[in-house]
């Protein structure tokens, strides 16, 4: 993995271990990944991200909501692998035309746990989007939340 654009964020947070952050850049969302082989990407951004990525397989995706900036980028994975897709089922969908095609998914509702390198306990937070969830890794007390906005 060519680690030039990506921020290691197991070195921060402990029990985070090998998970990586791709910053985003300008409409793009970030891309988290997580384990070395297989790996799991949290969002994809809007593209671009295999040139960082290399050819590491990904075995799953996690959206964390539907939003283009956020999904744009698995068409462009789709040409190198197949992954398992997880989004939640009110989201579901903005990503129909893809995930018809006979793509591997999972629609999440908020309670599962995604096995990942470690595991994620889905959460979901509706307002950024009716779907819109967040990730919890309890042995670290970490919480992936991705453009949280909640209606008052």
């Amino acid at each position: 993995m060519d680690r030039a654009n990506i921020l290691r964020l197991g070195s921060k947070v402990q029990g985070l271990r090998e998970t990586w952050i791709i910053p985003g850049v300008g409409l793009s969302s970030n891309v988290y990944v997580i384990g070395s082989l297989p790996i799991t990407l949290i969002d994809t951004g809007i593209g671009g991200e295999k040139d960082q990525l290399g050819e590491n397989l990904r075995s799953a995706v996690i959206f964390t909501h539907a939003h283009f900036d956020h999904t744009s980028g698995l068409k462009e994975l789709l040409r190198y692998k197949t992954p398992i897709v997880y989004i939640h089922e009110q989201d579901y969908y903005g990503l129909r035309r893809v995930l018809s095609k006979g793509l591997k998914h999972k629609k999440l509702e908020g309670g599962e746990i995604i096995d990942t390198t470690y595991p994620l306990h889905v959460i979901h937070t509706p307002g950024h989007t009716r779907g819109s969830i967040c990730l919890y890794h309890k042995d670290s007390g970490s919480v992936f939340r991705i453009n949280l906005a909640n209606r008052f």
